[in-house]
């Protein structure tokens, strides 16, 4: 698992691509990038504003915070699938 420390390291490398850190600001959705182990590596302000949570806040954190209860298990295998797979699903 990655620490909170390489976590905000990867964050503020992206942050310095300035196209990818301009794309990633200009969607209208929320966007989350985890790694494998499930920690947040990225979020883009709109996420954080959908889940609340100040600048910043959620890198490092593990992902299963912003998921619901009732999601948890089910979302645990669609994520384990797709590290192992490397496919994308719909997602329902």
């Amino acid at each position: 698992m990655i620490n909170p420390q390489q976590a905000a390291l990867a964050s503020e490398l992206f942050r310095g691509d300035i196209t990818a850190y301009s794309l990633l600001e200009s969607l209208a959705e929320g966007v989350v990038v985890i790694d494998n182990s499930g920690t947040i590596l990225l979020v883009n302000s709109r996420a954080e504003q959908m889940f609340s949570y100040p600048s910043g806040g959620l890198t490092g954190k593990p992902l299963p915070i912003l998921i619901p209860e009732r999601f948890a298990k089910i979302h645990e295998e669609h994520q384990a699938f797709f590290f192992r797979e490397h496919k994308n699903r719909p997602m329902g």
